[in-house]
C-alpha cells in the first residue's frame, strides 16, 4: 500500500518514504510509527496503543514516545508547533490529520517459463548490504579496524545515486550470526551483499572482499588486498577506493542482465534507464532512438524520477549532438527536462550535467557553472568532466579543455554515462 499526503509518499510494501520523488532515510521504528497513524487516521490512536502496536508493549519512557513522535513529524516536514499533518490531542493521545490517498502496490505477472526473482524482493531500484567485516586473526584489539572498513564501504556506496545502502543498524545486527547470504538478502530486503574478512599480522593486513547476488546465491566478483599497515584510516580508504571502482561496473552490469531478461512491456522505471544506458553508449542513431523511447516510458513510470529525466534530456541532446535531430527545437525540450529533473532533486549530479549539455548548444560560457556543480557532487562523474571539456572549447576558454577532457578518460570506467559499449554483431 502507498500512501500520499502532501509531497509526501510512503510505500509500505517496499518500506519507503519519498520527498518530491526523492527517498528519505528513515529509522525502521519510525517508519512503522507513521504507518500505523496512516493506517489509522480515521481516529485518535491512545500513546497505549502506539506503544502497543510499535514497542510491543515493551516498558518504555514517554520520553521514548514523544522522540518517535517528533522524529515522525520531522520526516514529513511538520513540527510539534504546526501539527499540520500529525496532531497531540491532550489526553486522549495522536491523530495523523493531512489529506490522504491510498494506491495499491500494483503486482508484477510474470511468466511461469522464466523465472523472475525480482518478486523476492520489495524494491525496483538495486539494494546492497555491507556485512561488518570478519576479523579472523582472532585478536578482539583488531575489531575497530574491521568496522571501520565496513563503515567506509557503506558511507562510499551510499554516494552512488542508483543504489540503496541498508543502514549501519540494520547490517551490524548480523553481526556475529553465521546465516546465509540468501537469508541475509530476504531478512534485509536487499538484492546484493557485500562481506569481506581481515587478517593482520606483523604489521601487514591481508584485506579480501566478495560480492554476491543475495537472492540468487551467486558469486559475482572477489578480489584481495595486500598492504603495510601505517595509516589505518588512509589504508581504509586506499582499499575503498579500489573496491567502489571494482563493483560498480560489476552491479551496474549484473542489473543490465536481470534487465535484458525481462520483456519491454513489463520493465519498471530503473530497468529502462539500465537498458537505455547501454543503448546510448553505443552511440549508434537507431538505439539512441530507442533510448529516447525508453526514458519516455521511465519518465511516465517514475513522474518523480530525477534521473529518468535527465537521462532523457541527455539523450534528446546527445541526438542533436550527432546532428540527428534540429537545435532550434531541441534545445529548448532538453533545458525544460534538465531543470525537471534538478527541481526534483537539486543533489542529482546527472540533472547538473544534463542541464549543462543542454546548454553548450546556446550558451557554452553558461553550460561550465552547471557541468561544475555536477562534478561537485559526484567526483567520478566522467561525463560531467567531458560535458565541462566541451562547454569550455566552444566557450573559448582552451586552457581547460584538456585537464577535463583527460579526467573524463580516466574516471570513464566508473561512470555509467561515459562507458562506450560496442553495438551487438
Amino acid at each position: 500500500m502507498t500512501y500520499r499526503f502532501t509531497e509526501h509518499a510512503l510505500d509500505t510494501d517496499r518500506r519507503e518514504l519519498r520527498r518530491g520523488g526523492v527517498l528519505c532515510a528513515l529509522e525502521p521504528q519510525v517508519f512503522d510509527l507513521l504507518a500505523y497513524l496512516l493506517r489509522n487516521r480515521d481516529r485518535v490512536v491512545s500513546r497505549d496503543g502506539v506503544l502497543d502496536a510499535i514497542w510491543k508493549g515493551r516498558n518504555v519512557s514517554e520520553a521514548v514516545l514523544t522522540t518517535g513522535i517528533n522524529a515522525a513529524r520531522r520526516s514529513i516536514s511538520d513540527n510539534g508547533s504546526e501539527q499540520r499533518l500529525i496532531r497531540t490531542i491532550r489526553s486522549r493521545g495522536f491523530r495523523f490529520v493531512g489529506g490522504v490517498q491510498e494506491e495499491q502496490t500494483p503486482k508484477t505477472v510474470t511468466s511461469p517459463l522464466v523465472p523472475d526473482d525480482r518478486k523476492l524482493t520489495p524494491l525496483d531500484l538495486p539494494r546492497i548490504a555491507v556485512l561488518p567485516f570478519a576479523n579472523i586473526t582472532g585478536d578482539r584489539g583488531q575489531e575497530p579496524f574491521a568496522d571501520g572498513m565496513t563503515e567506509e564501504l557503506m558511507s562510499a556506496l551510499s554516494k552512488v545515486s542508483w543504489l540503496h545502502v541498508v543502514s549501519r543498524a540494520s547490517s551490524f545486527a548480523c553481526k556475529g550470526h553465521a546465516i546465509g547470504t540468501r537469508q541475509i538478502a530476504r531478512r534485509l530486503a536487499v538484492r546484493y551483499v557485500l562481506e569481506g574478512s581481515i587478517r593482520k599480522c606483523a604489521g601487514r593486513a591481508r584485506i579480501a572482499v566478495q560480492l554476491a547476488d543475495g537472492l540468487l546465491d551467486h558469486h559475482i566478483w572477489g578480489d584481495q588486498y595486500d598492504c603495510e599497515i601505517a595509516d589505518s584510516l588512509a589504508l581504509q580508504a586506499e582499499i575503498c577506493d579500489k573496491v567502489i571502482a571494482a563493483i560498480e561496473p560489476q552491479l551496474y552490469l549484473a542489473e543490465r542482465i536481470r534487465a535484458q531478461r525481462t520483456a519491454p512491456e513489463n520493465l519498471n522505471g530503473w530497468e529502462c534507464i539500465v537498458c537505455a544506458l547501454a543503448l546510448m553508449n553505443t552511440r549508434q542513431q537507431e538505439a539512441a532512438g530507442k533510448a529516447h523511447a525508453l526514458l519516455q516510458k521511465a519518465v511516465s513510470a517514475e513522474c518523480e524520477s530525477a534521473q529518468a529525466h535527465a537521462l532523457l534530456s541527455i539523450v534528446t541532446t546527445f541526438r542533436l549532438h550527432m546532428g540527428w535531430t534540429n537545435r532550434q527545437s531541441t534545445v529548448p525540450i532538453a533545458s525544460a527536462l534538465a531543470q525537471k529533473a534538478i527541481s526534483l532533486n537539486p543533489y542529482e549530479p546527472w540533472a547538473h550535467a544534463a542541464r549543462g549539455y543542454a546548454l553548450i548548444w546556446k550558451h557554452p560560457e553558461e553550460a561550465i557553472v552547471p557541468c561544475r556543480r555536477a562534478i561537485s557532487l559526484d567526483k567520478h562523474l566522467a561525463i560531467g568532466h567531458y560535458f565541462l571539456a566541451l562547454a569550455s572549447a566552444y566557450a573559448g576558454h582552451s586552457d581547460q579543455v584538456f585537464a577535463h577532457a583527460n579526467a573524463a578518460e580516466c574516471l570513464e570506467q566508473r561512470d555509467l554515462l561515459a562507458r562506450w559499449t560496442p553495438p551487438r554483431r
